[in-house]
């Protein structure tokens, strides 16, 4: 998503009211046109960037997606790429498309899908106003049999984080429930040559607020408001630990 020249800029421009390309070029030692490409990235992923001439740069408004960003660094250890898509058609295709030639584990996250899949191919209406995501694991050395205990970790990664906000979640084979309401669910996909496990993915579908369209929404359910990469940087924290203390998958 980020790299780290570019988190940097957006530590420093956190920091300060003003700050010049020259000071952001001298502190992380890069040319003035790394620096404005920097900016330019940002500002696409949402970060309300201004630059006055004889000033510098200002960051009036942090992207939605801040939340998200400011865990880079701390699950880094457990993903080695991370892509975010505004649209893409299945977060579960493409992490499939990438984790066959990738050497480190994955996420692929987006506001919005276009060919959501369900189980069993079935369609998953994935509009604005949801968190969809899909997780490529490469374990080191685990086998078919410990496949149950990494859905676990995540099923109960989504169940935790959302009882931050003091939502009760009921898990239902693999779909998630709030007051009896499905509100989202969880698809894993995996190969294996004999029974060493080669990869898993695992994607993830939560319909979280009213601009989520004709679907069942946690805010509906609940009348209360999440920020959805809020929770999404609350789960991967959880995830990530959870991960690192499974014996054979980093």
């Amino acid at each position: 998503m980020f790299n780290k020249n570019e988190l940097e800029v957006i530590k420093l421009l956190s920091l300060n009211d003003w700050v010049s390309g020259e000071k952001i070029a001298e502190e992380l030692n890069i040319s003035r046109t790394a620096v404005w490409k920097c900016i330019k990235k940002l500002s696409n992923f949402g970060y309300e960037i201004i630059s006055v001439r004889k000033k510098g740069y200002q960051l009036l408004t942090q992207s939605k997606l801040h939340p998200v960003v400011c865990m880079l660094e701390n699950i880094s250890t457990c993903f080695g790429k991370i892509q975010y898509f505004k649209e893409i058609d299945s977060t579960q295709k493409e992490t499939l498309r990438k984790i066959y030639e990738s050497k480190h584990n994955i996420l692929i996250l987006t506001d919005k899908q276009t060919e959501g899949r369900g189980k069993e191919n079935s369609k998953w209406p994935s509009p604005e106003g949801g968190l969809y995501f899909s997780i490529g694991l490469l374990p080191q050395y685990m086998k078919q049999k410990d496949l149950n205990t990494i859905i676990d970790i995540a099923k109960q990664g989504i169940k935790s984080s959302l009882a931050k906000y003091g939502i009760e979640t009921e898990i239902l084979d693999n779909s998630f429930l709030v007051n009896g309401k499905k509100i989202g669910g969880l698809l894993e996909e995996h190969f294996c040559e004999g029974e060493k496990l080669i990869f898993i993915v695992i994607g993830i579908g939560l319909y979280i607020s009213a601009e989520a369209g004709n679907v069942t929404t946690i805010s509906e359910v609940t009348g209360k408001t999440i920020d959805r990469w809020e929770l999404l940087a609350n789960f991967l924290e959880l995830f990530c630990k959870k991960v690192k203390h499974s014996k054979g998958l980093l």
